[in-house]
C-alpha cells in the first residue's frame, strides 16, 4: 500500500491490525457482499483505482476498520461560471418535468431528489460540462442528479469520501447558503445560478435552511 496515495480524513489513522487489498483480491463472497451495497453506501465499490479494503489474517473482509480511499487525483475547493442564466433555466425546466422522491430531514423539512437519482442518466450534456470544468472528464463518476430544496429545507453537516461537483440551476437569495468547515469555523461559499462548485472529499459542509425553492445538479466524482 502506497501511503502517499491514500486520502484520510483529519484525525483518521490506517489500522495496523489488518492488511489492505484491492477489490479483485477479496474473497468471492466478500466481493459479492461489497457489490450488494450493504456495507458501503456509494456506488463504484469495485473500482481498483478507488478503494483498498481491510482484511483479517484469514483473508476475509472486516468491517471493524474503514476501507481506505485512494487519492489518485487530489482536487481542491473551486468555483467556476458554468452556465448562462438561460442555459440553467432550460436545464431546470427539463428537470422539473421528472418524477421526484423525498428524503426527510427534521420532520417536515426535506430534500427532494429526482427519480432515478444515480441510476438513470439525464442532462448528459450538463454532466459532461460539469466534469470538464473541473478537469474530471475522464474520471469515473455517477450520473447527474438534481436536488430540490423547498422552503424550510436544509442539509445537515456531513462529508463525502469522494469529490462532489454541484451547479446551481436556480437563483439564490441570502438564505440556504453552502458552508464548509475550515480550521473549526464555518465559512460560506456563495454561488448563484449557473455557477459550479467542487467540494473535495472529507470536507465538512452543510446547507443552511432556505426561504425559497433551490435547485442544484450534482455529480459524484469517484476518483
Amino acid at each position: 500500500m502506497q501511503r502517499a496515495k491514500i486520502a484520510l480524513r483529519e484525525g483518521w489513522r490506517i489500522s495496523a491490525r489488518f492488511r489492505y487489498v484491492r477489490f479483485a483480491e477479496l474473497a468471492a463472497a466478500d466481493r459479492e457482499f461489497v457489490l450488494s451495497g450493504v456495507p458501503y453506501r456509494l456506488v463504484g465499490h469495485a473500482r481498483e483505482d478507488c478503494w483498498l479494503y481491510p482484511v483479517r489474517a484469514d483473508g476475509r473482509l472486516t468491517l471493524a476498520a474503514r476501507r481506505v480511499r485512494l487519492d489518485v487525483h487530489p482536487r481542491g475547493l473551486r468555483k467556476v461560471k458554468l452556465l448562462a442564466t438561460a442555459e440553467a433555466d432550460a436545464c431546470l425546466a427539463q428537470a422539473r418535468r421528472w418524477r421526484w422522491e423525498s428524503w426527510g430531514h427534521s420532520g417536515a423539512r426535506e430534500l427532494k431528489l429526482s427519480k432515478g437519482y444515480y441510476a438513470v442518466e439525464r442532462l448528459s450534456d450538463l454532466r459532461a460540462r460539469l466534469l470538464r470544468a473541473f478537469g474530471a472528464e475522464a474520471a469515473p463518476a455517477t450520473p447527474l442528479g438534481v436536488v430540490w430544496m423547498p422552503p424550510g429545507a436544509y442539509d445537515k453537516s456531513h462529508y463525502h469520501d469522494t469529490d462532489v461537483a454541484v451547479v446551481a440551476l436556480s437563483l439564490r437569495d441570502s438564505s440556504g447558503g453552502l458552508e464548509i468547515k475550515r480550521d473549526g469555523r464555518w465559512i460560506e461559499v456563495p454561488y448563484d445560478i449557473g455557477e459550479a462548485v467542487l467540494i473535495p472529499k472529507y470536507i465538512d459542509h452543510r446547507v443552511r435552511p432556505t426561504r425559497i425553492d433551490r435547485f442544484t445538479a450534482t455529480v459524484t466524482i469517484l476518483n
